[in-house]
């Protein structure tokens, strides 16, 4: 069984994917920003093999919004 200690057991992994993914999808940039950081952050406490199941829905999800924000710093 997959767990993120404190956070996710591995019967609720599926759960919290698919809001993070639904999040990705959302209007607000700050929102799909903190689900993309959701992701890594799972990616490292789980692994690269407990997220494969999701993976190509979450890289389609993530390549949807990846140009929708660009940092420009003024110097």
């Amino acid at each position: 069984m997959v767990q993120v200690p404190g956070v996710v057991d591995g019967s609720s992994l599926k759960t919290l994917i698919s809001s993070v993914e639904e999040e990705l999808e959302g209007t607000e940039w700050a929102t799909r920003k903190a689900a993309a950081d959701t992701l890594a952050c799972l990616a490292t406490a789980l692994g690269p093999m407990a997220l494969s199941a999701s993976k190509a829905s979450c890289t389609a999800a993530l390549v949807t919004c990846r140009f929708d924000k660009v940092f420009c710093k003024s110097s």
